[in-house]
Order: structure tokens, then sequence, then C-alpha cells
């Protein structure tokens, strides 16, 4: 009887609004709710496309110049300087550095520099004579150079004689060195090559600033070093390396036995 009648009773109208209104405010609710879910993730992707921009942005150079420790860095950053550019030596200047480190593109340079941070319009490799270079890495590289070019160099091992060690070292660095440079010159032709030197960087330098930098800088620890000659690589070496450094220095313009 009555029971069912009251279960069948239509709700009253004020019944009706407030389920309405429930709804409609769960709904709103809901709507709002994604729409925060919207904005925060919105929000959060700017933020770190923003950081990425900001942490991947170099920092903008006019020029860098890589080569073997030993093969004039010092000298061309001091020339570089006399000529107005502010060029330093393993420091990053207001338009670039000479340095030995950036040749092997280390995450971490020995002077807390990574090449990732910078840009360089101009890369050039400058070499040096290898019998020249052998010979003054043999007295000048201490412990802590030996173990960065070690950990770049997988083929140069701490347990190899120290000769085969600076031979390996020319070889593989000036190789690591020319691969990332737009133009390799040698140390010895700077005052024939630099006119190309000044039109590849599109500056015009004093005539006469070759004049005015001595050619020995940076010799310290070379005047009671012994110079090594080619047989005493040829003694040393195993014969493909010993073959391998004769022709690169022969494809840079060096004299080797024939």
């Amino acid at each position: 009887g009555g029971g069912s009648i009251e279960a069948n009773t239509p709700p009253l109208p004020d019944d009706r609004f407030l389920a309405l209104s429930r709804a409609l405010k769960s709904n709103f609710s809901a709507f709002w709710g994604i729409r925060r879910i919207v904005y925060l993730s919105l929000l959060l992707i700017s933020c770190a496309a923003l950081t990425l921009f900001f942490v991947s942005r170099k920092e903008e150079k006019k020029l860098l110049v890589v080569g073997c420790a030993r093969s004039g860095t010092l000298y061309i950053s001091t020339l570089l300087k006399n000529c107005g550019m502010h060029i330093r030596h393993e420091r990053m200047g207001r338009d670039g550095m000479s340095t030995c480190d950036f040749a092997v593109l280390p995450k971490i340079g020995r002077w807390n520099l990574r090449p990732e941070d910078y840009h360089f319009d101009h890369i050039f490799h400058q070499i040096r004579d290898p019998l020249q270079v052998i010979s003054s890495t043999y007295v000048t590289e201490d412990i802590h150079s030996w173990h960065f070019i070690i950990q770049h160099i997988p083929q140069i091992t701490i347990q190899d004689p120290h000769l085969v060690k600076c031979a390996k070292y020319w070889y593989y660095w000036n190789l690591a060195a020319e691969s990332i440079a737009e133009w390799s010159y040698r140390l010895e032709d700077l005052e024939e090559k630099w006119g190309e030197f000044q039109q590849r960087l599109g500056i015009s330098f004093p005539r006469d600033a070759l004049c005015h930098v001595p050619k020995n800088t940076n010799s310290w620890g070379t005047k009671t070093r012994h110079y090594f000659t080619w047989a005493d690589l040829k003694e040393a070496l195993e014969p493909d390396l010993f073959t391998n450094i004769c022709t690169l220095a022969k494809r840079y313009g060096y004299a080797t036995p024939e």
C-alpha cells in the first residue's frame, strides 16, 4: 500500500532545483579543476623551456686557437693581445682564447672551462715542429698534465716510456685539434701566413705586430732539455707509430727521414 505511493511521488520543485544546483556546482568545480591542471602544466613547460634556453645558450667568442702544449699558444695569445684582441692563454678573454685543452673537447678543462659553454666564430689549429714539441714536453709537463692527456687520449698509457708518451701526444693531440679547426698553420710559417690569418678573422692588425713579441715567449724549462732526433724516435717507437708520426709531420710540411 502506502509505501509504494511515497516511492513514486515526484520530487518537489525545491528538491529538483537543489539537485540541479548540486550537479552544476560539481561540473563547474571539475571544469575549473581541469583548467588549473592545464594552466599549471603550461607554466611548468614554460619554465622548463626558459631554463633550457638560458642554460644551453652559448657565449659568443671570435677566436679559439688550439694546439699541443709547447706549440706557441702563449706566444699567439700575447701577439693577438698586442694587436688589440682580448685573447687570453688558457683563460677565456672577451674575444676568445688560445689553449691546448680544448683540442680534445673535454667536458671540463684543467682551468674549469667547458667547451660546450662557448661558440667560436673561428677555430685555428697551430702546429709546431714535432721534434721541438716532443723535446719540450719531455721536461715541461707535470703529472697533472699527463693525467689530463691520458684521460683524453686512450692510445697513451701510464706504462708507456716517457718518450713514447710525448711522441704519441704530438701525434694524437694534433689530429684532434685539426679535426675541430677550420684552418691549420705552422707556427714557423706565421709571418708568411699572417695575411691569411687576418683575412679569415676579418680584422686588420698593425703591419709591425710580429716585431713586438719575442718568438721565445714561454721558453721556460727548455734550456736544459735534450733535443731528440728522428733516430731517437725510430729507436723508441713501434714501427707503425713512427711511420704515422713521420707521415703526419710530412703532411704538415716538416722534413722527415726518407
